[in-house]
């Protein structure tokens, strides 16, 4: 069959796909929500655009989340 020496059954073979895809599913959604600070693994609580914020990488961030103004003001002090 194939040369699936391991295989026996062609639904052994689809079984371990969906594992895999469920994996890779899970993991995809990780990534979505964990902060976007290389090796921090902290789920995010803030949205900016498409990144996801922790309070300790970014304190400053208000209860409310970001808005235009906040970034503005943001951009303007490390501008400074």
């Amino acid at each position: 069959m194939l040369g699936l020496v391991f295989i026996t059954e062609w639904a052994s073979l689809v079984s371990i796909i969906e594992g895999l895809g469920g994996l890779a599913v899970l993991a995809g959604v990780y990534h979505l929500v964990e902060c976007h600070e290389g090796g921090c693994h902290k789920f995010g609580r803030y949205r900016l655009g498409h990144l996801k914020l922790c309070g300790d990488h970014h304190p400053e961030v208000p209860e409310g989340g970001v808005d235009a103004a906040h970034v503005a003001e943001t951009h303007e002090k490390l501008n400074a």
